[in-house]
């Protein structure tokens, strides 16, 4: 997978093991998404194949879908 869009910011709202739920202002129209956190002196990656978006105001949209893979990496 390449990514055919710039990168944005984004709120992780809800993860676990088998799906995600993030807040942005961006429209995603791509099937799939990869996001990025720092936590636990980690940088975790993880692609989601997205299931529902939701426009909740303004410029505003919750998207919701199932992680299809993940991994971490110590940060230096």
């Amino acid at each position: 997978m390449i990514p055919v869009n710039p990168s944005f910011m984004a709120s992780v709202l809800n993860y676990s093991e088998t799906g995600a739920c993030v807040q942005h202002r961006e429209i995603i129209v791509e099937p799939f998404v990869q996001i990025e956190w720092e936590a636990r002196q980690k940088c975790h990656r993880a692609v989601i194949k997205l299931k529902w978006c939701r426009a909740t105001g303004n410029h505003c949209y919750l998207t919701g879908g199932r992680v299809i893979s993940m991994e971490s990496d110590e940060n230096q």
